[in-house]
């Protein structure tokens, strides 16, 4: 972990502590609501980042580090979506022993999270190949350049991935911080989740380093578990809806959206014949019909009455 990267990651930590701070007053909770959440949250992030990646890869790790496996913080052996979830968990958690709702601490926490990951994604500009994509070929000539592209010791130039997902965090993370507060407890959080989380099924197929097994993005399967999981919440939540369909209809077109990604990426692997122009339009229109579907099903859960499971967040 080398000095320029460190700088950035901190200095984006400090950045979420402020943020979460004034966040946290501005909803009227007590500081008890910033403290307690803050350093649970923290310490369960380092623990899941690191955790969720040994159990993706236990045995080489062990083979190669052995007991000392458990402490290694190198940033290309950390899982983002281990520790998103970590400091999500913790936060909640310590906010339920601090005595106030947890979901009022995440949706307070949301802007700031998004800005920490948009610094730990700007941050991956000194981890090598880490946040890259694939080489320019000479048909994009014209973007081999900064931003769209850095270059190695060898003038070699590649996509900067960890750009693009910096730009996206950063712009979710403005959106969020100027639209008003959602209705509902906890909906602000879910929504920045679920912005976080459907763009990145894009990026992690662009990126050539990232957690894999075999064909298998790890983390982008994550990534389309987790909006699964939203919609499925929010649909669950429209229990005045007569039949499972008319609940759960998002959720099952949200799996066809998978389905398409899935035939896509055999595309980009060449085992499939369809064109890559084809292929990336179509995991660009499955992830927004992902977004399509989020705004239909947060739209019939603000529309049930007051008292309904909707508005019961904790």
């Amino acid at each position: 972990m080398n000095a320029p990267y460190l700088t950035c990651a901190l200095g984006s930590a400090a950045v979420f502590v402020l943020m979460d701070l004034l966040r946290v007053r501005a909803a009227g909770l007590p500081v008890k609501a910033w403290l307690l959440p803050l350093l649970c949250g923290g310490a369960l992030c380092v623990l899941m980042a690191r955790g969720c990646y040994l159990a993706a890869f236990a045995e080489s790790q062990f083979a190669r580090y052995g007991a000392a496996a458990l402490l290694r913080l190198e940033p290309r052996e950390l899982s983002i979506v281990g520790g998103g979830l970590g400091l999500s968990l913790g936060i909640w958690l310590g906010a339920r022993w601090a005595g106030v709702r947890g979901a009022a601490c995440l949706d307070a926490m949301a802007p700031a999270g998004l800005l920490l990951t948009a610094g730990l994604r700007a941050a991956e500009c000194w981890q090598g190949s880490l946040g890259l994509g694939l080489l320019v070929t000479d048909e994009f000539t014209a973007f081999r350049r900064f931003p769209f592209a850095v270059a190695n010791a060898y003038q070699e130039w590649y996509w900067s991935v960890f750009l693009l997902e910096c730009l996206l965090a950063l712009v979710t993370a403005l959106v969020f911080l100027r639209r008003k507060a959602e209705p509902l407890p906890g909906l602000t959080f879910e929504r920045a989740v679920f912005a976080l989380c459907a763009p990145q099924i894009l990026c992690e197929n662009l990126r050539a380093v990232c957690m894999r097994w075999g064909f298998v993005r790890i983390e982008q399967v994550a990534c389309a578990v987790i909006v699964l999981a939203l919609l499925f919440r929010s649909c669950r939540k429209t229990a005045g809806l007569r039949s499972l369909w008319q609940r759960y209809w998002p959720c099952a077109a949200w799996l066809a959206g998978v389905g398409v990604i899935i035939v896509m990426e055999f595309g980009l692997d060449n085992k499939l014949p369809i064109p890559n122009p084809l292929c990336w339009l179509g995991i660009i229109a499955a992830i927004g019909l992902a977004f399509w579907l989020e705004h239909k099903a947060v739209r019939r859960r603000k529309a049930m009455p007051l008292g309904s499971p909707a508005h019961g967040a904790r």
